[in-house]
């Protein structure tokens, strides 16, 4: 369910999710340092509107929706590269 969601994401809105999702924090002063400043919010709208974090700008951070979905973000990229038997 989730995994289809994130690949789904347009790479910008990716990257964020993910370096949202490592850094453990959602901040978005770092995402705006790490991304293309004021930009990322906007960036970060195809995560928002498939529920995947939502963005709180008052107390500046992107939540994750579920610890499961951080999971399954931090292993996308990975996907298909299992090795046989998992």
């Amino acid at each position: 369910m989730f995994a289809a969601r994130i690949r789904g994401l347009p790479p910008a809105a990716f990257q964020l999710l993910l370096l949202a999702v490592l850094s453990g924090t959602g901040d978005l002063r770092l995402l705006q340092d790490a991304g293309d400043g004021d930009r990322v919010i906007k960036d970060l709208a195809p995560a928002e509107r498939a529920r995947l974090v939502r963005i709180d700008s008052a107390a500046g951070a992107a939540r994750s929706r579920l610890w499961l979905m951080a999971a399954r973000a931090s292993q996308a990229p990975f996907a298909g590269n299992q090795p046989e038997g998992r």
